[in-house]
Order: structure tokens, then sequence, then C-alpha cells
């Protein structure tokens, strides 16, 4: 009896602090003027947001201990969802990688990560790879598609600092090729130990792509408004960081080497 009286208001006090806290704190706060932050107004707006329904989850969670779930799966199940809610709603925030990867590990740690869910993500890293070295291969041979705000901008005139030539789009097709053959060959077969170690470099150039480099790119980067900085923040980083999770899927799929 105890159980279901704990689960129940846990639950019930979740509810209540999204739904009273929403109507009565939340919107009139959002909504008043005379404040200010070093963010946009609308990403504040949308952190905030998320903080204060995190809370509501995180309670949900507590209830889901309560009733007999296992804690790490919980947790990680948790951490999964507002991973995503976050990256849904503010894709410039970093933090939602951290929530991803606390997520999986968790669920990793207790071997409660399906399977499927690793093949999904190296196909996931395969399908982006091979979209990337076709989109490439056709910049290379003088297609135009898509090729708008592809490099780091000047925050000024709004113009690329470089201007990438036929050869140069290249490099990149071939290392996408190269990544969408190794990543499932060192998943789904029995790879020699370099090519595990290739797969943790894929993983590593993946990250610190990621990451940024404290000015143009990534989740670090320190201009956000040029248009390659926006597509930066809503496409170019997420798929990064899709080609690290893959490599990070692969590496566990096929175990550390002998």
């Amino acid at each position: 009896m105890s159980t279901y009286v704990a689960v129940g208001l846990l639950c019930c006090l979740a509810v209540a602090h999204s739904l009273v806290g929403e109507a009565l704190i939340v919107r009139p706060l959002l909504a008043g003027r005379k404040w200010t932050v070093r963010v946009s107004r609308r990403n504040a707006g949308l952190i905030l947001r998320w903080t204060w329904h995190a809370g509501s989850a995180a309670w949900l969670a507590f209830a889901a201990i309560v009733a007999g779930a296992e804690p790490v799966v919980v947790v990680g199940i948790a951490c999964l969802l507002l991973g995503l809610a976050l990256l849904a709603l503010v894709p410039g925030h970093p933090t939602w990688t951290a929530f991803l990867a606390a997520g999986l590990y968790a669920l990793d740690s207790s071997d409660s990560l399906p399977r499927p869910v690793l093949s999904g993500l190296v196909i996931l890293g395969v399908t982006i790879a091979g979209l990337g070295a076709l989109l490439h291969l056709a910049w290379a041979l003088g297609a135009t598609t898509l090729n708008r705000h592809t490099y780091p901008e000047d925050p000024e005139t709004l113009e690329p600092l470089a201007r990438p030539g036929r050869v140069a789009c290249l490099g990149p097709a071939i290392a996408a090729v190269a990544f969408a053959g190794l990543i499932p060959w060192v998943a789904f077969s029995n790879a020699p130990v370099w090519a595990w170690w290739l797969a943790v470099g894929a993983l590593a150039v993946a990250a610190a792509r990621a990451v940024g480099d404290l000015q143009h790119i990534g989740f670090l980067k320190t201009i956000h408004q040029t248009p390659f900085a926006r597509l930066d923040t809503l496409l170019y980083t997420p798929l990064f960081t899709g080609l690290a999770g893959s490599a990070w899927a692969a590496l566990v799929l096929a175990g550390l080497p002998d």
C-alpha cells in the first residue's frame, strides 16, 4: 500500500509542477520584457521551460524507481528523453549530447541497451556518411546543389572565409566513404585490431568537429550570427554528433580488442 501512495504522490506532484508552474510561473516570466540575458530571449525561454519540466520528469523517474523499476535503467531512459527534448528545443545547447551519452552509457552499464539500438546508430552513421559522400562528390563534379553556407563565413561581410574548389571536395567524400565502410565492418564482423583503432580515431575526429574550434564551428563556437553558423547549429554539428555516436556504437558492438 505504501508503494502505491508514494508513486501516486510523486506522479501527482510531477503533473501539478508542470501544469501549475507553466501557467503561473513560466509563461508570465517569459512574457515579461524587463529581463535580459547573454543569449537570445528565445533560447533562454526554451532552456528555462525545459529546466522547469525536467524537474517533473525527474519526479516521474523517482516514481518508477519506487514502483520497482531498475534505477540505472530508469536514469538511462530519463537521460535519453531529456536529451532528445533538449535537442529538439535548443539544438545549439551542447548538454543534449551529454544527456544522450549518459543515457546510453547508463543502459549499457546495466546490459539494458538493446542491440538493435546500437545497430541503428551504426546504420544512422553509415547513412549520414553515405549522403555526405554523394553530396561532396557531386560538388567535386561541378554541381551546385546545396552548396551555399557550407563553409564558415565572415561575421561582417557574410562572405565565406574560403572557397574550396572541386578537388578539395574529394577529400571529405573519400573520408565519408571510408567511414561508411569502416564502421559496419568493425561493428558486424571480426575486423582486425587496427580497424578497431581506426574506428576510435574516427570517433575522436567526429567528436572534435562537434565540439568545435571555439570560433566558427561546433558547440563551442563564438560566432553565431552568420547563415553558416545557424546551419552549423541546426544541422552540421548534430550530424557530426551522430557520426561520433555511430562510431561509439560500433566499438561497443565489437567489444574490446584482444
